[in-house]
């Protein structure tokens, strides 16, 4: 398998789960890590914890050359040897790399920081629990006899033990995945589809997945996003509304990665939320889908232009508010009298846009 490179300088993240390593391969600047992140983060050059939900999990933090364990906060910056661990089953970690990938660690989880190598991002070991990723690069992954890659963007590793035997299951929700062990198996997992094996023991079960498994990561990027509101101080008017609404615009897309309406929706909310990364990626996969209405066309060139300001890529936000001038002369003049940082596709200036996808 060959690992894929951008026209940009590349940055990596490893995962370690029991025998298997991830190696996540991505490009942010710091402001757009900084953006997606939504807080202050103490380094930017190194991992930041964004969210702990709910608001009283216990997400503890034992930092290298310690045994005792303190809470984790959000902001918090992560070193080499810092471990991260809840046991508390609704529980959600949300780290954001410098190089951008958001990273999910939920339910019962154990995960250690490991140190980086040059030009690599954060690099962590998964000891238990699940990690759901979401980053815009190809990944691969490998340890030994264990090999795993794939240019999936959108996918989870779940780690449980049984006893003595440690069960991994990776969920692929976008994209392709190869999966070999010990040289004695090789298998490829499409997109909509899972592997889940006993390591150590037998081949591997190749399943779909299923309708339980989309709601269950739904909600934890559902539940992630409406906390990143409530640590920036911002209320919705209808907290439970938004979680549904959110729930089910990320169900529509894990089950229809293709569907370019479906993306545009949640790219819809995702400027709502102020969310730039994810407005910038589902966009992004929802002009790779296919061609693209010409009455959506107004609508993802300010999406783009406001993520991209809220990043502060000026050059090329300036590069779609053009394409907002040639194709809506109105909506144009609306929108470069707003404050990029404010611009929420409810607002009444913006109805129009946030019903076109």
């Amino acid at each position: 398998m060959n690992t894929l490179h951008s026209g940009h300088a590349t940055s990596r993240r490893r995962w370690h789960v029991g025998g298997i390593t991830l190696l996540l391969i991505g490009v942010l600047s710091a402001a757009e890590a900084w953006a997606q992140c939504g807080v202050p983060c103490a380094d930017p050059m190194k991992a930041c914890v964004c969210v702990i939900e709910p608001v009283d999990a216990p997400v503890n933090l034992v930092p290298f050359g310690s045994v005792m364990r303190q809470p984790a906060r959000v902001g918090l910056s992560l070193s080499s040897g810092d471990q991260l661990s809840s046991v508390r089953a609704d529980a959600i970690a949300e780290v954001a790399c410098p190089g951008g990938s958001e990273v999910k660690l939920h339910g019962q989880f154990l995960a250690i920081v490991k140190p980086s190598g040059p030009g690599q991002d954060c690099v962590f070991d998964l000891l238990a629990g699940n990690a759901d990723v979401l980053g815009a690069k190809p990944t691969q992954v490998e340890a030994g006899d264990t090999l795993m890659g794939s240019s999936t963007t959108l996918y989870s590793i779940r780690v449980r033990r049984a006893g003595e035997a440690l069960d991994v299951e990776c969920l692929v929700f976008e994209g392709e995945a190869q999966v070999r062990y010990q040289n004695r198996w090789s298998r490829g997992v499409k997109e909509g589809s899972k592997t889940a094996w006993r390591r150590g023991s037998g081949d591997p079960t190749q399943l779909q997945v299923s309708d339980p498994d989309v709601r269950a990561t739904s909600s934890v990027y559902a539940r992630a996003d409406l906390a990143r509101l409530r640590i920036r101080g911002e209320r919705p008017s209808d907290p439970r509304a938004l979680l549904n609404e959110l729930n089910a615009s990320y169900a529509r897309v894990m089950t229809r990665p293709r569907d370019a309406q479906a993306r545009l929706q949640l790219a819809a909310l995702q400027t709502d939320l102020g969310n730039s990364k994810q407005v910038l990626y589902h966009v992004q996969r929802a002009e790779q889908a296919g061609p693209v209405r010409e009455d959506q066309k107004t609508a993802i060139a300010v999406m783009k232009y406001t993520a991209l300001k809220q990043t502060g890529r000026d050059a090329e936000a300036n590069v779609e508010i053009e394409k907002v001038r040639a194709l809506d002369p109105a909506q144009y003049e609306r929108i470069r009298k707003l404050d990029p940082a404010k611009i929420r596709l409810s607002d009444p200036a913006l109805q129009r846009i946030r019903k076109t996808p």
